[in-house]
């Protein structure tokens, strides 16, 4: 059996068919067809997720906007302080040696694109799993790959077919498991973009995507979506 195509599920799962006779073949084919069942209920469920950010008409094309949880304050229970002579001493003892101690900083993601990618043996370790992108709508032109490796906490994303853009710039975007979300500027050589992550946040990442966004890029997701990359396990249905 021949199945929809990606970028028409995707379509179908944000609202955008407008057509009734297309509409009406496609769920002519869901009725007998449960592969698409499937991919049809996990996009939906990726663009239901709710944010508190109202999408105007302009984002209708997104497949998925990170969500904003206020965070509950933490209160402060109020203690009466009383510090005596002999305290005040070994608190700043305490502080003394704290001071000595060697600072840790927190794991920092390395991120390196193009030319700055050094030789890379990450394609050919047998724990790397490699996944297709998912063009979005006007943009099936872009094809491209990601390579993901938990053990060695790499990722490399290879992507090409991308036309440069006047007064725009493509960027990619990671969302993390608790929905954080982080942008990444992609460096355009010869319409193609090689992007490498090395850090231990590679295993909290559960999905890429990219955009077009103004010049220099955005805060958070505007523009249209280019493509998708589903990284969990419960998306393996789709075939990738």
């Amino acid at each position: 059996m021949i199945h929809i195509p990606e970028e028409k599920i995707i379509d179908l799962a944000l609202g955008n068919i407008t057509s009734a006779d297309e509409l009406a073949e496609l769920e002519h084919h869901l009725a007998s067809c449960a592969h698409c069942q499937q991919k049809l209920s996990a996009w939906r469920r990726m663009t239901e997720t709710k944010s508190n950010i109202e999408p105007s008409a302009a984002l209708k094309e997104k497949i998925w906007q990170d969500v904003t949880a206020e965070k509950p304050r933490r209160k402060t229970a109020k203690v009466p302080v009383i510090v005596s002579i002999a305290a005040a001493a070994v608190l700043l003892f305490a502080l003394g040696l704290y001071q000595l101690k060697p600072t840790v900083d927190s794991p920092v993601m390395e991120v390196a694109q193009n030319d700055d990618i050094a030789e890379e043996n990450l394609l050919h370790y047998p724990e790397t799993k490699q996944l297709a992108i998912v063009p979005v709508s006007d943009f099936n032109h872009i094809r491209g790959n990601l390579w993901i490796n938990n053990l060695t906490e790499e990722m490399l994303l290879e992507v090409d077919g991308l036309i440069r853009l006047k007064g725009q710039d493509y960027q990619l975007w990671i969302i993390y498991d608790n929905n954080d979300i982080q942008g990444e500027l992609l460096s355009i050589e010869d319409g193609a973009s090689r992007v490498l992550f090395k850090g231990p946040d590679i295993r909290e990442f559960k999905l890429i995507k990219a955009s077009v966004e103004p010049k220099g890029g955005s805060q958070k997701p505007t523009g249209p979506e280019t493509f998708v990359v589903p990284l969990k396990q419960e998306m393996n249905y789709f075939g990738f």
